[in-house]
């Protein structure tokens, strides 16, 4: 929405303002950089030993 979106940039610019102009640089090609993690692929678990449907003991 607008409104976050002014909110954003003025945080953004206030951020800046405490910043040297190279710290500014830096975030910026960190930024460029960025991918988020991969997540890992889940695996499927069985039940917990301790947990009912366990088939321990049943031999």
């Amino acid at each position: 929405p607008q409104e976050e979106k002014k909110f954003a940039l003025t945080l953004r610019d206030q951020i800046q303002a405490l910043l040297e102009p190279p710290q500014v640089e830096s975030v910026r090609e960190m930024i460029a950089k960025w991918e988020p993690k991969r997540k890992r692929p889940s695996v499927a678990r069985g039940p917990a030993k301790d947990e009912p449907g366990d088939q321990a003991g049943t031999r």
